[in-house]
């Protein structure tokens, strides 16, 4: 008898449904568009501070300790190695870390939407929208932002690997660790490490809730304990700002569904209508849509936690694109369950949807557009004058080190610069405009001293406007305000040097100028006076004139004049 060999039959997968492909493919668009929308986008703000006085070693703060009052070790830790790589020769890098953070973000949504029963297409159309979502373009467009969204994409990992049912085993695990991760990257951590808990409550009782936040609030009252608390001080709370506070939850609720929507006064309709139907289908909160209920409760409490740190700086506060898109990240799924109930109700359901998601997407691109070009002209011009500044610090010339080469980049410093120059962290190509130069010059060129610098020779009185002038001791001449804006200019060679001294005290302009090959100033620097004390105003700057606005009020001296 021949024996006959059975055949075994792998179990075909089932297809891929055009769903799920439209999301995998929202998910590679958005990552493109997101590239393009920040390819003008360069260093600015609090990132200066991890890039210049963070790190391992050799740092002026350490890993732990609270970048204001945020945890930020883990974008700390990020920064630093792209700094090493990288330097500041492009923002690139930063840029990829962050859309990757934010498309994982986006698939972490559309899974915990999907899991919560709500239809594939609808999950994906709500995520589409996410993926680009103008009303929170902060913290798509500033890589900075990866401590937020690092931190929601934690809390969400966390969320969707704590909704089971049943006793704890390893996923409960990996979920605490995770929550342990997100409070590394901001404070943000906190809410999403209590929407977890919450979950966990919803669907499997208090004492496997409290297991699961027990390790992330021991680990983060041990930083606050030993690191954080000195942030917790950098912002007054008063018994008034407590009255404020529903205010601030309020508004920030309802901006960021009438910013995401584009609908004027559709914020509270919106709330009203979500909260009803969260308490019609209370029901259902212990069951897979657990996400869904925990997440609304956390935008909630997003809002309260910010409030109590932040309403003493206005309730318009709350009004921030960031926390926009935070609250929009809490709340989709509840959006997703509300949204799929209503197309089931309508004939053309998905249609509809399908329509007004094309809206709100068109809407949120142009929030996007808008906010692109006003930030990447503030950072392109901070590029232009940084670059200037490391071009003059590295030709030689004579620099304050106590100057500051940006206004707007506050923890730039001239060493910081001369350190980047001498690693090879900058671009090579350093050569700016004569005015981007000026700017360089008037930043890290002028002070205000003790003692005053020699100059070669003494500078000369060019032109005096709203104020007369009246010659004392050799060298020394009075000039005693008669108008409003008096201002005294002085003709400058390499550098000057001038004893000013004010009898009544107050501030001092002095602004850099050149008329050749054009007429060009850079930005006005002042300085306060103290009453019938010499001060001793020091340029080093090569420039043509130097306007010296003069206080009001009482007559100046000037000393060491031609």
């Amino acid at each position: 008898m021949g024996a006959t060999a059975a055949t075994v039959r792998t179990p075909r997968r089932p297809p891929v449904s055009p769903a799920t492909l439209a999301h995998l493919a929202s998910l590679a668009a958005g990552f493109l568009a997101l590239l393009y929308l920040n390819r003008d986008q360069w260093f600015a703000g609090d990132e200066w501070a991890f890039l210049g006085h963070r790190g391992l070693l050799h740092a002026d703060r350490g890993l732990f300790e609270p970048h204001n009052e945020h945890w930020s070790t883990a974008p700390v830790l990020v920064y630093r190695a792209l700094f090493a790589v990288f330097g500041v020769r492009t923002y690139l890098p930063y840029v990829i870390v962050l859309v990757v953070i934010h498309l994982g973000l986006a698939h972490l949504l559309w899974r915990i939407l999907r899991r919560s029963g709500v239809e594939a297409g609808v999950a994906t159309a709500l995520v589409c929208v996410f993926v680009l979502l103008g009303a929170g373009y902060e913290n798509l467009l500033w890589a900075f932002q990866i401590g937020f969204v690092g931190s929601v994409a934690c809390g969400m990992a966390a969320v969707l690997l704590a909704d089971h049912d049943g006793p704890s085993d390893r996923r409960d695990v990996a979920a605490c660790a995770l929550s342990v991760l997100g409070l590394t990257f901001s404070g943000i951590g906190v809410t999403m490490a209590m929407v977890t808990g919450l979950v966990v409550l919803l669907r499997r009782g208090t004492r496997a809730a409290l297991a699961t936040v027990a390790v992330p609030a021991l680990v983060y009252a041990g930083w606050l304990a030993l690191f954080g608390k000195e942030g917790l001080e950098s912002h007054p709370r008063t018994l008034d700002s407590l009255f404020q506070y529903p205010d601030y939850v309020w508004r920030g609720l309802s901006v960021t569904f009438e910013r995401t929507l584009g609908i004027v006064g559709v914020g509270p309709v919106v709330i009203v209508g979500m909260t009803g139907w969260l308490l019609r289908r209370g029901r259902a909160a212990s069951s897979a849509a657990a996400p869904a209920f925990a997440g609304a409760l956390g935008a909630m409490g997003l809002f309260l936690i910010l409030a109590v740190g932040r309403t003493a700086l206005g309730v318009e506060q709350a009004d921030s694109p960031r926390y926009a898109y935070i609250a929009i990240a809490l709340l989709l799924p509840a959006l997703g369950l509300v949204v799929g109930e209503v197309c089931e109700g309508l004939g053309a359901g998905r249609l509809v949807l399908w329509g007004l998601v094309g809206l709100i997407v068109v809407h949120n691109l142009g929030l996007f557009r808008s906010a692109v070009r006003t930030q990447a002209d503030q950072e392109q011009r901070l590029k232009a004058r940084l670059l200037a500044a490391a071009s003059l610090i590295d030709s030689g010339a004579a620099v304050f080190d106590g100057g500051r080469p940006a206004a707007d980049a506050p923890d730039v410093t001239v060493e910081g610069l001369r350190t980047m120059t001498r690693q090879g962290k900058l671009a090579s190509d350093r050569q700016g405009t004569r005015a981007d130069r000026l700017w360089a010059e008037s930043a890290l060129q002028i002070r205000v001293s003790d003692s005053g610098i020699r100059p070669e020779a003494p500078p000369l009185v060019h032109r005096v406007t709203g104020a007369t002038q009246q010659a004392g001791a050799p060298g020394c001449v009075t000039f005693t305000p008669v108008e409003p804006g008096p201002e005294v200019q002085l003709t400058a060679g390499q550098a000057l040097s001038v004893r000013v001294r004010s009898a009544g005290g107050g501030e001092m302009t002095v602004i850099l100028a050149v008329v050749v090959p054009e007429s060009l100033t850079g930005q006005p620097r002042t300085f306060v006076l103290e009453p019938d004390r010499p001060h001793y105003l020091d340029v080093t700057a090569a420039v043509d004139f130097v306007a010296v606005g003069i206080p009001a009020s009482e007559p100046t001296e000037f000393c060491g004049l031609g």
